[in-house]
């Protein structure tokens, strides 16, 4: 339900801009966002058609929307401003970075999520069924996922949701990506130590990202905010 008000969000936006709201602001949208707006539009037909053969894949065309977050954040910024609130260039960049941070590690936990589910599922040793959060042996029902030798695979969660498997999920990503790694939940096998690398990498470049941004709300702060000097 929430993903079809979000389309149809989109598709009112995208005639309100092309037919009532027709002034020189939207030339610019016209030429870099409208097409994007306009494909993803059509992740609605994912929805209408029940997920028929064929017509499932077109929900992807919701991560378009992804390229429109950065322009989003500045028309956000121009509307408070236009309304007497000013938001400064630090602290929307600050935002921006803390958006895309969060954004990040939701996407990092579905790729574990995608590998235990579809890569590893014949795996008895990965991340989920080593990870055992009530305490137990390797691969018991306390476990994130329980190995099962008569079919020789393992279930995608053991826990009493999809929603608990997802918050470990998210919690191995936040550890891994804000460089803390605490170690409860590790990679076991080849292509998840792969991904753990690319996972750590990323995560320096936000961790580097994220203190040049408080670097310069701070200074911004120092030399026009509360603490700048005055005569």
């Amino acid at each position: 339900m929430i993903n079809v008000l979000i389309d149809m969000f989109f598709m009112i936006d995208l005639y309100l801009r092309c037919y009532e709201f027709t002034f020189p602001a939207n030339t610019q949208y016209e030429k870099s966002q409208m097409a994007v707006d306009f494909i993803s539009c059509f992740a609605l037909l994912d929805v209408m058609s029940y997920r028929l053969s064929g017509m499932k894949h077109f929900r992807y065309l919701c991560l378009l929307r992804i390229s429109r977050i950065p322009s989003f954040c500045d028309e956000v910024s121009q509307n408070l401003n236009f309304r007497g609130i000013r938001i400064s260039l630090a602290i929307n960049l600050l935002c921006k970075q803390g958006l895309f941070y969060l954004m990040t590690n939701h996407w990092v936990a579905c790729v574990w999520f995608i590998i235990h589910r579809y890569l590893e599922r014949s795996e008895k040793f990965t991340w989920a069924t080593t990870d055992c959060p009530f305490g137990g042996d390797v691969g018991d029902y306390k476990c994130l996922a329980k190995y099962d030798p008569v079919i020789g695979e393992h279930n995608i969660c053991n826990l009493g949701s999809m929603v608990e498997c997802y918050v470990r999920s998210f919690h191995f990503a936040l550890t891994t990506l804000s460089t803390v790694g605490y170690g409860d939940i590790s990679p076991v096998t080849e292509i998840e130590t792969i991904w753990e690398n690319c996972v750590v990498l990323t995560g320096a470049c936000f961790m580097a990202g994220l203190i040049g941004a408080f670097g310069a709300y701070l200074s911004e702060n120092d030399s026009l905010g509360m603490n700048a000097f005055r005569l």
